[in-house]
């Protein structure tokens, strides 16, 4: 069997396909750009063939209403084909939720939120289906009231409006037979189950409301957990004693040379490993990320008793017992393979597009969508028109600091520069996409050389 090419098998579907054009559309969480950046890694390391672009349609403090009527001006232009959709945290309007006991009045008014939440996502629901593209519902992630910063416990909690905001998306998504990513209750559960032995572990930074890169990473194995994605990177067994390919699932091999002593072979994985950061680690262990999405297998069975040096394209790699590799050993738990090194430059290119467009160009997105709703679209059309609302907005006492900041940012860095933030972000996008490509790597097993005196 030495010399034998062994084809890959056909990989599991993907929600995302080659050639579509995705909107996150949300609030602040999708624009802060973290749990859908890391999917968009996610599925240019596992499907390389299946190029497909992401756009950030967050814009902080959105609503559903300000998002149907954003739709012209912000998404229409990149013909979409795919949406994933999550609001819910600002409009269940977190102010009403200051009592521990709401009177009646009070309750009310929560319930028509609620009711008013439900209408406008009903009738963009509605809009998206007139142009026949993919939706995906997402229930809002939720407000950490449970969490004790410095000693300090929270000034509100709205998580039974958020509760009833995650039951509305899940049954328009249901009326609607849309998918349905539950983002809500599960992180909720996990936070609950994690303070329990921790009163100070949360998902989000100090505000409690927006999730800290831990917190996006674990929506985004929540989306994979409710999706059909593709479990294994690659999964390699080998006979040592003729060579032969028991078996080979997303990998094409070709074995040079074999001995019970050790093997020369050639493999070309259909992915990458996906690259793990130190700091998404811990979280990555709580949802068993490495076995559920990310195994990397290479079984090497009938090698002699004794210790062997797996080397890649020349490098030593790491060395294993002929049980472990009979057992099987997952090379994507091991950050010094080749494929790991061009997996992390694929991150590295996601890390700047998702960068710029979350603080730069969604930062422009929201400060013209403001102008929009202050004086009319041709605040933002017309130059003169914009020049004087934004002096207008600088000059007001009812502009909070965000605004000014972002009025500041917007006119002096952000907009003068948008073209060229743009063509980056199309310029990182095609290096990812470029970048992910697998090519072939020379892998020698090589038993020690006392083990074989």
């Amino acid at each position: 069997m030495v010399g034998t090419c062994v084809r890959a098998d056909s990989p599991a579907p993907c929600v995302f396909q080659a050639d579509d054009s995705w909107i996150a559309l949300g609030d602040s969480i999708t624009r802060n750009g973290g749990y859908h950046s890391y999917l968009y890694l996610f599925q240019a390391t596992r499907f390389p063939q299946k190029k497909f672009v992401l756009h950030n349609a967050g814009i902080s403090g959105d609503v559903v209403p300000s998002a149907r009527k954003q739709l012209d001006w912000d998404v229409w232009p990149h013909e979409p084909t795919f949406f994933t959709i999550m609001f819910g945290m600002n409009d269940v309007n977190r102010s009403l939720y200051k009592q521990t006991e709401p009177d009646a009045p009070l309750t009310q008014l929560q319930e028509n939120t609620i009711r008013f939440y439900q209408k406008n996502l009903s009738a963009l629901i509605d809009t998206l289906q007139e142009k026949e593209v993919k939706i995906i519902l997402i229930t809002p992630s939720p407000y950490d009231a449970t969490v004790i910063h410095s000693g300090e416990t929270a000034p509100l909690n709205p998580s039974s409006g958020l509760r009833r905001c995650a039951e509305v998306v899940r049954e328009l998504g249901a009326e609607n037979k849309i998918a349905v990513i539950d983002f809500f209750a599960p992180l909720t559960q996990l936070q609950q189950m994690e303070q329990k032995t921790d009163l100070g572990f949360s998902l989000c930074d100090l505000d409690r409301i927006h999730p800290h890169p831990a917190g996006h990473f674990a929506m985004a194995c929540l989306f994979l957990e409710q999706t059909t994605t593709q479990s294994v990177v690659s999964s390699v067994h080998l006979d040592a004693s003729n060579g032969r390919v028991v078996l080979s699932s997303n990998a094409h091999i070709q074995v040079l040379h074999a001995t019970p002593e050790g093997l020369d072979f050639k493999i070309k994985e259909g992915a990458l490993p996906f690259p793990l950061s130190p700091e998404l680690i811990p979280m990555a262990e709580r949802f068993n990320f490495s076995e559920q999405f990310n195994r990397e297998m290479l079984k090497i069975e009938k090698l002699l008793p004794g210790t062997y040096e797996l080397h890649i394209d020349g490098s030593l790699i790491e060395t294993y017992s002929a049980k472990a590799l009979a057992k099987g050993v997952d090379l994507s738990r091991q950050r010094n393979t080749p494929q790991y090194h061009q997996a992390m430059q694929v991150a590295e290119c996601n890390r700047k597009r998702n960068h710029i467009e979350a603080n730069r160009l969604r930062t422009i997105a929201y400060f013209e969508n403001k102008l929009r709703q202050l004086f009319g679209d041709e605040s933002v059309t017309n130059p003169q028109q914009r020049a004087a609302a934004i002096e207008t907005v600088l000059s007001s006492e009812d502009s909070s600091d965000y605004l000014l900041r972002s009025a500041k940012r917007y006119r002096d860095e952000y907009k003068p520069r948008q073209d060229e933030f743009e063509e980056t972000v199309r310029q990182l996008t095609h290096e990812m996409w470029t970048l992910n490509q697998p090519v072939e790597h020379h892998y020698e097993i090589r038993r020690m050389q006392e083990d074989a005196l």
